[in-house]
């Protein structure tokens, strides 16, 4: 019911979509990729770390884009994949309907503590606060993997390739 068809809840790609839908769900009608990555950073939401900083392997002599950047566009994609955001024109990222549907269930959950904030390790604590009211810190959190971007991210570049 959480899931994103294959994309389980608590995974990475699960913790980008929902504060990309947070994100989106905010300023309604529609925001450019520069402006939503703005809102997630200015929000302070994403825990970046310093791995976060650093650009893909195949973005080091291209982009330079951060991974925690690039992992929000692949939420994006993911999204659209998932008919939960309008294609729409180039750099016009918008949920539809279900995208909605879908975050608000989601975002009830969390306040309803039906899914746990504390198993989101790429949230930081403003956004696991702002999707659970309840949240305090101080309790047991789940630890972020050593191997982040590895497996879930990886799998996909070298499926891609």
């Amino acid at each position: 019911m959480y899931n994103f068809a294959d994309i389980v809840i608590y995974a990475p790609r699960w913790q980008c979509i929902v504060m990309l839908f947070a994100a989106l769900r905010e300023v309604r009608g529609g925001m450019t990729k520069a402006d939503t990555i703005a809102l997630i950073r200015d929000k302070l939401w994403f825990d970046i770390q310093p791995e976060d900083r650093l650009p893909y392997p195949s973005q080091r002599l291209t982009t330079h884009e951060p991974r925690w950047i690039t992992s929000i566009a692949w939420a994006r994609k993911d999204a659209i994949e998932q008919r939960l955001m309008h294609k729409g024109a180039f750099n016009e990222w918008d949920l539809n309907s279900e995208g909605l549907d879908s975050f608000a269930i989601i975002a009830r959950a969390c306040r309803e503590t039906r899914l746990d904030v504390r198993r989101c390790y790429l949230w930081s604590c403003r956004f696991k606060l702002r999707m659970d009211p309840s949240y305090t810190t101080g309790q047991p959190e789940r630890k972020r993997p050593l191997n982040l971007y590895e497996g879930d991210w990886m799998q996909r570049i070298l499926d891609f390739i």
